[in-house]
């Protein structure tokens, strides 16, 4: 099993989706010319995601990769608090945000293993894309994710499991212990919008 180290050394030196542009970091052309790619080779997001929906509500976002989701949850009005285990992406990200000038968008490194935040959390939305499964220890996030979380909010995770992908929609009941899990399945390949 990888450790944290070789984790956050993998994504170090490879920051997911940092050739989706030729353009400079931290540019205008280079963060629309990455979103414009994510959202073509993964139609699914922005449904997912529903970045909109989540205008003047407080975001988490586990991993926070060099920022493209965090970017559009801010564009549409969300105060987003994005981390992850890699520093190169967490500066990627910082550079992305402020070239946009993005106050209500804060990124952090963070392993979310651990459950102290560095942050206030409860959040109204905890949002993960593709990027727990890649933790030595998954079940630490998931067993964290109730005390970061408002009661009655949700908690959106999309992570590979085996042939398919797995996206979650996850609500917190009336019961602080009691969560109502809800699967979308979505093929490998083809693709298939829902």
């Amino acid at each position: 099993m990888p450790s944290n180290n070789d984790v956050k050394s993998y994504w170090n030196s490879r920051p997911c989706n940092i050739n989706h542009s030729s353009a400079k970091v931290g540019t205008m052309e280079y963060i629309k010319q990455v979103a414009e790619k994510r959202y073509f080779v993964e139609p699914h997001i922005p449904k997912f995601a529903n970045f909109i929906g989540y205008s003047g509500k407080k975001v988490l976002e586990i991993g926070s990769g060099i920022g493209t989701d965090a970017i559009s949850f801010a564009l549409n009005g969300a105060e987003v608090y994005s981390g992850d285990i890699s520093s190169v992406s967490v500066d990627i990200s910082k550079k992305n945000a402020q070239a946009l000038s993005l106050d209500n968008l804060v990124f952090f490194e963070h392993d979310f293993q651990n459950r102290k935040l560095p942050i206030t959390s409860n959040f109204d939305l905890i949002y993960s894309f593709g990027v727990i499964h890649h933790c030595p220890e998954p079940q630490l996030i998931f067993n964290n994710l109730k005390s970061w979380a408002n009661p009655l909010r949700f908690i959106l995770d999309m992570d590979f499991c085996a042939e398919e992908a797995s996206m979650k929609r996850w609500q917190f009941g009336q019961r602080p212990r009691k969560i109502h899990l809800l699967h979308i399945h979505i093929q490998k390949s083809p693709l298939k919008k829902f």
